[in-house]
Order: C-alpha cells, then sequence, then structure tokens
C-alpha cells in the first residue's frame, strides 16, 4: 500500500467514514496498517450501499436533502459529475472488488457525452480527470486516456495567452458580470489534466499553459498574508488584473477555502 493511500484514507476516514473507537496507535497521527485498510473497507461499505439506492447510470449522487436519507443524483454535466466515478475508482484500488470496478465503468462512461456540448466552463479537469483519469490509471484501458486527450485540448480552448489563465466561467463574460477575462482559484485544481495530457501526447503546449495559469496565479491571486481571493477578472487583451472580488464569498477580501 503506497503513502498516498494513507494519508488519503485518514482524510476520507475523518471526512466520511466512522470505523468505531479504536486504541490509539503508539505514536499519535500515525495509523496502522490494519486501520488504514478498515477505513477503507468501510468506504466499501458505504458505496455498495450507496449502490443499492441509484436506479440509473445517468445520475450521480451529489447531495442528500435537509430531512430525507437517500442522495439527490445529478444527471452529467456539473462540476461535481466525475467525483462519483472517481470515489468508485479509488475504492476498486484499495479493495480489488470487481463489481465496484464494473460499476465505476458504467459511471465513467456516462460522462463522454459532456465533450460534445460547447465548454461552458473550466470543470472539465474536476469531470474528466477524477473519472477517466483514475480509470486510466488503474486499467490502463487506451479508450480512457483517447477521452483525457479530448478534454484537455477542450480545456485549452479556454486559455487566453494575452493573460497567461484559463477562462473560468465563458457565461460571466457574455453576461459581462465578470468580463472580459475571469479565472477563479478553484481552477488551479484542473491543471493536473493539461499535465496528464502532455505527458501522455506529443503535444506540450497543454504543460505550457498550466504552468503559465499557475504562474500567474501565483503573481496575482495570492495575498502578501498567503489567502486568496475568489475570483480575478482581467484584461482579456494586455493581461493587466483589473478586478479581485468574490462570487460565493462572504466579501472581496474574505478567505476562498480552495
Amino acid at each position: 500500500m503506497t503513502k498516498i493511500w494513507l494519508v488519503l484514507f485518514f482524510f476520507v476516514n475523518l471526512l466520511w467514514c466512522d470505523v468505531g473507537k479504536k486504541e490509539e496507535p503508539e505514536e499519535v497521527g500515525l495509523w496502522s496498517i490494519e486501520q488504514v485498510q478498515n477505513a477503507i473497507n468501510n468506504c466499501e461499505e458505504k458505496v455498495l450501499g450507496t449502490l443499492e439506492n441509484l436506479n440509473t447510470y445517468e445520475k450521480s449522487p451529489r447531495t442528500i436533502p435537509a430531512g430525507e436519507i437517500h442522495w439527490n443524483a445529478k444527471p452529467a454535466g456539473g462540476w461535481t459529475s466525475g467525483f462519483w466515478a472517481g470515489i468508485l475508482w479509488y475504492v476498486y484500488e484499495g479493495t480489488g472488488n470487481e463489481k465496484i470496478k464494473t460499476e465505476a465503468e458504467k459511471f465513467t462512461a456516462e460522462l463522454k457525452p459532456i465533450l460534445n456540448q460547447p465548454v461552458k466552463s473550466h470543470d472539465l479537469g474536476f469531470i474528466f480527470n477524477s473519472s477517466f483519469g483514475n480509470g486510466y490509471r488503474l486499467t490502463q484501458n487506451e479508450e480512457y486516456k483517447k477521452v483525457l486527450l479530448i478534454a484537455a485540448d477542450s480545456l485549452s480552448h479556454l486559455y487566453n495567452p494575452a493573460v497567461g489563465t484559463i477562462l473560468s466561467w465563458p457565461a460571466q463574460v457574455r453576461k459581462k458580470v465578470y468580463y472580459p477575462h475571469n479565472t477563479i482559484i478553484d481552477n488551479m485544481m484542473n491543471l493536473e489534466l493539461l499535465f496528464l495530457a502532455s505527458k501522455n501526447s506529443s503535444n506540450k503546449v497543454y504543460s505550457e499553459m498550466a504552468t503559465s495559469h499557475a504562474d500567474v496565479t501565483l503573481l496575482n491571486h495570492i495575498r502578501p498574508d498567503s489567502t486568496v481571493y475568489h475570483v480575478l477578472v482581467y484584461d482579456d487583451k494586455t493581461g493587466e488584473c483589473i478586478r479581485k472580488c468574490t462570487h460565493q464569498g462572504y466579501a472581496d477580501n474574505s478567505v476562498w477555502a480552495r
């Protein structure tokens, strides 16, 4: 079991899985392999329970409304669309459960049609790296790699060389709310898709875009106290940063938790 799994399931257990009270390891903060595997197994149990309550592959669980006990599932397209398939791939990796692998494949396949639509936002990294990315990492399925390269190419069309970043919300440009070029800090989490595409193709421009995006973000998005703004607005012709604000946070100068 890799160190990555130890770290991943430490946090998964804190946020999601209740494995019951156990004796503390001798060193505070360190888990034994057995405890980590118990956390993984508990996640497997939660996943299998969720699968029993889903009656279609066309929707993935997203939230549980207040007062209810079952997931409110959403069709593919939203920014969280790939997370459920990603969870299934991770649990398959930790357990070897072939049933979960089969379910991961089916939920992953449902996301492919998103690429037939106009690019609405930077969320392609969230959607496709979580699902097809983990699927490719674990199975080396060449069809998954092809989808990842198409997704990366689609994302690259949001890149503005004058600014050096990827546009986050095209719709907000059309509405002139965050006009003419907006970039949110969350966008950093989509860069891995571009690096993956460069690694698995001869087109290194994807990694160059991702590096530029990260460099410009480092220059403009982070405050002196290391907190970050939610939204930055740039002049799409000169690249000048013309506004620093929030879309969902408490205030323009409050901390955005990403």
